[in-house]
């Protein structure tokens, strides 16, 4: 998925969606490819509390299944620094630089994921 933000009560909805969809059909991992919360209202801001809102928007799926990020644009705020203080994926584990480049394995599927940011 990707573009979920913090739009209230939208982002808890679509969250809220996931679980169920869930239960109903189990998955091993979500892949939220970017634009994660929403966080920033412009070139130089970043609002940490959008970050937290968003966290607990999340936790209820990402408690449960693994929940693997890339970074789209609206993370790009004062060098990616939320970004990269929230989020570890395995870069150097798989070969890949950092958070934004990496790939893992969920079964037969092996992921790649890379950053254009």
């Amino acid at each position: 998925m990707g573009d979920m933000g913090t739009v209230i009560p939208a982002g808890f909805l679509v969250a809220k969606q996931i679980k169920e969809d869930h239960k109903v059909t189990p998955f091993s991992v979500v892949v939220h490819a970017g634009d994660i919360s929403y966080a920033g209202t412009g070139a130089h801001d970043e609002i940490s509390e959008v970050w937290d809102l968003w966290g607990a928007q999340v936790e209820p799926i990402s408690s449960i299944v693994p929940y693997m990020t890339n970074v789209g644009n609206h993370e790009a705020y004062y060098n990616f620094t939320v970004y990269r203080n929230r989020f570890r994926m395995p870069g150097p584990e798989s070969g890949g630089l950092d958070n934004f480049w990496f790939s893992f394995n969920t079964g037969p599927i092996h992921w790649v994921s890379m950053s254009s940011q």
